[in-house]
């Protein structure tokens, strides 16, 4: 059975894997219809977010929000920058300086 981690028998699972959780049937059903989700507690609610994600109200979004961002904290606090750019002290991205 997919991400099931510890099982009864072969159609019921009592444990999923890191990037599953187990569904209404005793299965385990993936994380990724969640976007940017690593860990996930339902089909609708994200734990943590994958790099490129912020964790807001148990669903990710995109770092994208922030022009240059790589990784950020929330949508207007950027960890890192993507190549060509470099963190400034707004935390934001500024097109590196050649």
């Amino acid at each position: 059975m997919n991400g099931c981690t510890f099982c009864t028998n072969s159609s019921v699972c009592l444990s999923c894997g890191s990037g599953y959780f187990k569904n209404t049937n005793n299965l385990c059903s993936s994380c990724t219809d969640l976007t940017g989700c690593l860990v996930c507690k339902d089909a609708s609610t994200c734990l943590f977010c994958d790099t490129g994600y912020y964790f807001s109200s148990f669903t990710c979004q995109s770092c994208s929000v922030i022009s240059g961002c790589y990784s950020c904290i929330s949508r207007t606090v950027c960890t890192s920058c993507i190549g060509g750019y470099t963190l400034n002290s707004n935390s934001g991205c500024d097109v590196a300086q050649v």
